[in-house]
């Protein structure tokens, strides 16, 4: 009898595993309208104006500063080459004399950041350490990881939020826009710094942020208008709706061409009710 309940507990043990990896594997690879990804420096104490200056031979837009921080999305964060932007972080930090964070929020599930001190890593943290333990290392997965709030809050003039900014690290119930939603209230930063990343180089910034508030440098505004002359915009000159049986509504729109230029899709049950939406853009040529 021992026997069978080994054997039924390997088996349990077996499937929980495969259905954890099914899980990061479709929450790692799928990406929806549902859920965006962004990265930024904070730095805390120079103005808009003093960190623009030290960013004159980069492609960067900096946000306008409120409470003392000031967010910069620099073209080298779309590059996704850690030992680059660390250089980046620990050289503004260096130059400026400030605390930088980097931080980083991946489709709405992993939040990452490094806190530099005076050109030195001080502390790191991530929201989920196993995110991509495909080799199922840690099952259950571990939770949140590094992640010093006195330190944090230290370097950012905050002592007496510690113990909530230490709550809201290393709560596993939060998601991670939830998770940096909260710290941004915590810690009194501006509103706009959920969502704000590199899209700002290409004028799509976040709620209450608009073209006028943020900060261009030149080889940014040259990028962007290079960008415009090389890429007429799309004319959409037609679109059409189809109802699948199954309740999923697809709504598309075409060019001058006739080709599809969007795709989005609605899914829900035979009875209208939406579960999800997926948009989908193709370029042509």
């Amino acid at each position: 009898m021992a026997r069978i309940f080994g054997l039924v507990a390997i088996g349990l043990a077996l499937l929980l595993a495969l259905a954890f990896g099914l899980y990061r594997f479709v929450t790692a690879h799928l990406e929806t309208s549902m859920s965006k990804s962004y990265e930024h420096f904070i730095l805390f104490g120079p103005s808009q104006r003093e960190v623009a200056a030290v960013l004159t031979d980069r492609e960067a837009a900096i946000a306008p500063t409120v409470n003392g921080f000031t967010l910069v999305a620099d073209r080298e964060l779309a590059h996704h080459d850690t030992k680059r932007v660390l250089a980046l972080a620990t050289d503004l930090s260096r130059r400026l004399g400030s605390p930088v964070i980097w931080l980083s929020q991946f489709k709405g599930d992993v939040l990452d950041y490094t806190l530099i001190e005076a050109g030195t890593v001080a502390d790191e943290y991530t929201s989920e350490p196993d995110y991509e333990d495909f080799k199922f290392q840690h099952v259950p997965p571990r939770g949140p990881q590094g992640g010093d709030a006195r330190r944090l809050c230290l370097a950012l003039h905050r002592d007496g939020a510690a113990s909530q900014i230490d709550r809201i690290l290393h709560d596993r119930g939060l998601s991670a826009e939830d998770r940096y939603r909260q710290l941004v209230a915590a810690l009194g930063m501006p509103r706009f710094a959920v969502g704000f990343g590199v899209g700002a180089l290409q004028g799509v910034y976040p709620e209450s942020l608009g073209e006028s508030d943020v900060m261009l440098t030149t080889a940014a505004r040259e990028a962007r208008e290079a960008e415009k002359r090389a890429k007429p915009p799309t004319v959409e000159t037609r679109r059409d709706q189809e109802k699948l049986p199954t309740g999923k509504i697809v709504r598309r729109s075409f060019d001058s061409n006739g080709a599809v230029v969007e795709e989005f899709h609605l899914y829900g049950d035979s009875k209208g009710t939406t579960a999800i939406g997926l948009r989908m853009r193709f370029a042509h040529g």
